[in-house]
């Protein structure tokens, strides 16, 4: 969340953990109901983080067990790998204070909320609005297809984080997240009812209030958002409808990733998009190469590198673009790097990606090497599942 203007600068050190990695800065940039979040700082990579410190509900005991239970989305967040997914890098319990310190991702952007309405007069067609409905119907669905699938039950433009310069979506917030055991049956029909009321918001820049407390309230009364009233933009008002309608059977966040009013245009793709260098496409490759490209495709590259394990994740997209990720663990589970860029084939080069990311993998001139090589081999396989 961005940080008031009376904050702005106050980057004193309040505290650190234990390691002295982590700095927790003045600047508080957000709250929950048991979560106060600062602004931070890792002082090995240089990068700004989040940091929270979650307390005990009112009323409950302040024992050691109730506060290992407050671990439990920092656990959830690190078990999970998806680059619209909120990253969580340390945590531990403060048996003083008794809370439990989290660091995370730093969105400087603040929430979906707060940065929809600052830009609401200068964002021009829908196009914003469905890239940030793609991004958090592939995290629903990375949730909702997990080994163990998970329900996030907080689903809000407030628990949705951006990082302005690249138009990325973070959904975080899994304090409320459920885990469903082999054999039961999850219930995704809240987040994707939770979603639609977040797509209502973002189209008319008004918070969504809802009292009631579950699902069943919501069904028993066929609730519908009030906000809905003022869509006026049929094709959106059409997608929302599906995601608020209570009929069973209804739609999955993959059905709705697949509905026609969220496929990507190439001509919609802009140079916050890109984020590459090579900014202006010209459309005799935008045809080509959309025309080419097979249904979305991942290609995971893992190896090693003395005391780093790494991993490049790409993602071919409905585009001409390859979303990359790439996770460095280093001792182990000590400390995780994870940087995000896109590709865009037949535009982009390895060399000019490399330039721009060396700086963010701090490794030496040995591990560049490799990233670039098995970077080259995975763009490699994606060009070879072109069809000509």
């Amino acid at each position: 969340m961005a940080a008031s203007s009376s904050q702005a600068n106050d980057y004193t050190v309040m505290e650190t953990d234990l390691t002295r990695q982590f700095a927790r800065y003045e600047i508080f940039i957000g709250e929950g109901s048991s979560k106060k979040v600062y602004m931070g700082f890792d002082r090995r990579y240089g990068t700004e983080i989040a940091w929270s410190k979650v307390k005990l509900p009112p009323g409950t005991e302040e024992s050691r067990e109730n506060l290992e239970e407050l671990c439990a989305e920092a656990r959830l967040l690190q078990s999970l790998d998806h680059e619209n997914i909120t990253k969580c890098y340390h945590y531990w319990i403060d048996d003083d204070q008794k809370v439990v310190n989290m660091i995370t991702e730093f969105c400087s952007s603040g929430n979906l909320t707060d940065y929809s309405r600052e830009h609401v007069n200068n964002l021009v067609g829908n196009t914003a609005i469905k890239n940030w409905c793609r991004q958090i119907l592939s995290a629903l669905h990375y949730l909702h297809t997990h080994n163990l699938p998970i329900t996030h039950r907080d689903v809000k433009c407030t628990n949705v984080f951006v990082k302005g310069n690249t138009s990325t979506i973070l959904l975080g917030d899994l304090g409320m997240a459920k885990i469903f055991e082999s054999g039961s049956t999850p219930a995704f029909s809240t987040d994707i009812f939770s979603f639609g009321s977040s797509l209502t918001e973002m189209v008319n820049k008004e918070v969504q209030i809802t009292e009631l407390g579950s699902y069943n309230d919501l069904l028993n009364i066929g609730f519908k958002p009030i906000g809905l009233l003022g869509v006026t933009d049929p094709q959106m008002k059409q997608l929302i409808d599906k995601c608020i309608d209570f009929a069973p059977g209804g739609p999955t966040a993959l059905d709705l990733l697949n509905d026609p009013l969220l496929a990507v245009d190439v001509a919609d793709i802009s140079t916050a998009s890109t984020r590459s260098g090579n900014l202006s496409l010209k459309e005799t490759v935008q045809d080509q190469v959309a025309g080419l490209l097979l249904q979305p495709t991942e290609v995971v590259r893992e190896f090693d590198s003395g005391n780093k394990k790494i991993r490049l994740q790409g993602k071919m997209s409905e585009d001409v673009s390859i979303s990359i990720t790439l996770r460095i663990i280093i001792d182990g589970f000590d400390m995780v790097r994870t940087i995000n860029f896109d590709f865009l084939l037949r535009v982009d080069t390895i060399p000019d990606i490399m330039e721009k990311i060396q700086g963010e993998i701090d490794s030496s001139a040995e591990v560049i090497a490799l990233v670039s090589e098995n970077m080259e081999q995975l763009i490699t396989e994606f060009e070879n599942m072109l069809v000509y």
